[in-house]
């Protein structure tokens, strides 16, 4: 007698099972490497602009007093050259610091706040006294050889005064 083979049907496998379908969670390294590439962008842009904007004051000041400072060189007009460089005084001053410091103030109590917000005084003295006096001087006024120089000092503290300013907060930009 033949050995009788075995059916299929007995013997114990097990049927044919696909595996699970991929899950969405957890993502692969490649997409946690992606998204923690753009989290650092996107604060690396949002610093980047902050920056870029607290200091927009002050370049914009230093712009706007080199042309003064032409300005002054073609006309030589200490009236004209005052009365611009105490209204950029007074507005960069209302931008750096709160307003309810700066606003009010005139004649003298005007300098001795510029003197105490600048690493270098000299507001009190002759050079700065200019804001203070020059605009009341004639309109058609010209400098002599020794008030150009007091209005080249003028400016030139200016200029020092407005590189030492802090940037701007938020809390103080209008």
């Amino acid at each position: 007698m033949q050995p009788q083979s075995p059916q299929v049907t007995d013997l114990p496998l097990r049927d044919i099972h696909l595996p699970d379908a991929i899950s969405w969670w957890p993502p692969a390294p490649g997409w946690w490497i992606l998204l923690g590439m753009l989290v650092v962008s996107a604060v690396t842009v949002y610093l980047l602009r902050a920056y870029y904007l607290s200091r927009r004051v002050k370049r914009s000041a230093l712009d706007e007093l080199e042309s003064i400072r032409y300005q002054y060189k073609q006309t030589r007009n200490q009236k004209q050259l005052a009365e611009q460089l105490s209204i950029l005084m007074r507005r960069a001053s209302i931008s750096f610091h709160p307003r309810s410091e700066a606003a009010s103030l005139t004649g003298k109590n005007w300098l001795d706040y510029l003197d105490s917000t600048s690493k270098q005084p000299g507001f009190n003295q002759e050079a700065g006294r200019l804001l203070i006096s020059a605009p009341y001087l004639p309109a058609d006024h010209t400098a002599s050889k020794e008030t150009a120089a007091n209005a080249e000092d003028l400016v030139r503290l200016c200029e020092n005064w407005l590189r030492v300013q802090p940037y701007v907060n938020k809390k103080h930009a209008a």
